[in-house]
């Protein structure tokens, strides 16, 4: 479970250094959400001194935001 608190949107106003009459504003968006985490793996001995490894990671039900990673890897110990 993951959850951000961050609270309403918000403007920012800025102006570039020198020049007062370049102001801007940006509306932030509102942060506040719940998703869900969710990493799976496994590991495979393929002999004594070398395995094989594989993960995914899903980041799910974030508004307007999807995630995704994976990997995969061999590890010789000698």
């Amino acid at each position: 479970w993951s959850a951000q608190w961050l609270g309403d949107s918000q403007n920012i106003v800025a102006t570039f250094i020198g020049s007062p009459a370049s102001a801007y504003q940006a509306k932030t968006k509102d942060q506040r959400y719940h998703s869900a985490l969710v990493d799976l793996g496994v590991t495979v001995g393929l002999s004594d001194s070398l395995a094989a490894t594989a993960r995914v990671g899903v980041e799910l039900f974030r508004p307007g935001y999807a995630a995704q990673a994976a990997s995969v890897g061999l590890k010789l110990s000698f």
